[in-house]
């Protein structure tokens, strides 16, 4: 059980003036002021493919269920730059990880994350999944910053 201290304060904001507001800001509150951080994917790579029998794999990306990113042919070792923001503003963004294949609903579901665009920094994704009996994995690096400009 989650045990919260409730805390009161009293405050008067006639004895703080604005510049003093703004100088003690932590990047995270500015970008929020600011209209918010963006999410910047930067590569994806094929620790191990298996999705299919070929020994390729043709991944893609969804966030918030909006297909992003993909499918380019992929082989295991290999990395493919994607070097693009594909959001601006806050609050917890959701990743899936697919893999295509031909045929109706036959598509293969490697993993997602849940992305908080209030934390910046670079980060690694890693999607690990049993497809096929076989073992897939990727990591997929991006990095939430600032919003400029």
């Amino acid at each position: 059980m989650l045990n919260q201290e409730k805390r009161t304060f009293n405050f008067d904001p006639s004895l703080i003036d604005e510049e003093q507001l703004f100088t003690e800001l932590t990047a995270e509150e500015a970008a929020v002021i600011e209209g918010g951080n963006v999410l910047y994917l930067s590569s994806i790579k094929a620790v191990r493919t298996g999705g299919d029998s070929r020994g390729k794999d043709e991944p893609y990306l969804l966030l918030n269920g909006r297909r992003i990113w993909g499918w380019k042919s992929m082989s295991q070792g290999q990395t493919i730059g994607i070097n693009q923001v594909f959001f601006e503003g806050s609050g917890t963004q959701n990743l899936q990880l697919w893999e295509y294949d031909p045929g109706p609903n036959n598509d293969d579901f490697m993993g997602s994350v849940r992305i908080d665009v209030s934390r910046l920094g670079s980060r690694t994704a890693r999607f690990r999944a049993i497809v096929g009996g076989r073992m897939t994995a990727y990591d997929l690096k991006y990095i939430v910053a600032p919003k400029v400009g």
